[in-house]
């Protein structure tokens, strides 16, 4: 089966003084401001035809394709049932307890929506919500990034209400990113391998962190943009965060030396 899991290394460019990418995002799960997940705009219609396929062929009584929980593998990929649509998920744990006799199986199972990033967990016995994911539904790569924002931070009694304000100002919106830069947080100092380093990308892609600078409209490379204009710019009037200091640093993925761009003031 192909694994959506080995995916290329880096999906977004890299802002720098010489190139102005303002790229359409969709935020789809927020933990927090440091961890939220979010979709590429022109990956979020292939992923909604590929849950379209996937509603139409599970929802059929003839899919046959149930899973008991003895087969049940740790780190493989199964379709689940949640929320009314079947979402393409990654089983983390199982979490099954030895049943009394004459009840029900207990326990439960956690999964990873890989679209999304959402954790969720499924009461063993409601196994009949898991079933295998066919090939051709596991294909694409998984449409979830990591993100966080750049150039701010919460306040330390403000990180739940932060939170929540950045879900409120993203939810179900096409937002425009800069990408500041990508790192790796398990290997910092370590490029992530090109298109031709199989093996490597397909190893570190689902650690790479987006340093993310989000605006409600397409807008110039300004370094006081975020500031003015952007979810920056709301959490700072809102009291919620503070200005990251080394926010105008920008790795590039694939190259050795950190470039600058902005004018190089703080706001």
């Amino acid at each position: 089966m192909a694994n959506p899991a080995n995916s290329a290394s880096s999906r977004m460019p890299i802002a720098s003084r010489d190139h102005q990418f303002a790229i359409p995002i969709r935020i789809v799960y927020v933990n927090s401001l440091n961890n939220f997940h979010f979709i590429l705009e022109e990956d979020y219609a292939k992923l909604n035809e590929l849950m379209s396929a996937m509603y139409q062929f599970y929802s059929s009584p003839n899919s046959a394709s149930v899973v008991c929980t003895s087969k049940l593998k740790l780190g493989s990929l199964y379709s689940l049932y949640a929320y009314n649509e079947w979402y393409r998920a990654r089983l983390l744990s199982v979490d099954q307890q030895q049943p009394i006799p004459d009840q029900q199986v207990v326990g439960s199972m956690q999964f990873e929506l890989i679209d999304f990033g959402e954790l969720i967990a499924v009461p063993c016995m409601e196994l009949h919500r898991v079933a295998r994911l066919l090939v051709r539904f596991a294909e694409m790569k998984p449409a979830a990034l990591l993100g966080r924002l750049a150039s701010v931070y919460p306040k330390p009694e403000e990180t739940f209400n932060a939170a929540q304000a950045l879900h409120n100002l993203v939810n179900k919106r096409v937002m425009y990113a800069f990408c500041r830069r990508a790192v790796n947080p398990a290997s910092p100092t370590e490029q992530v391998a090109n298109e031709n380093g199989v093996s490597l990308a397909a190893k570190q892609s689902q650690t790479i962190i987006y340093h993310l600078d989000l605006f409600f409209v397409p807008t110039g490379w300004f370094q006081t943009e975020c500031h003015y204009n952007g979810v920056d710019g709301k959490l700072l009037k809102a009291g919620l965060v503070h200005n990251r200091q080394d926010h105008l640093e920008v790795m590039h993925i694939g190259a050795v030396p950190c470039e600058y761009c902005g004018n190089g003031k703080e706001n």
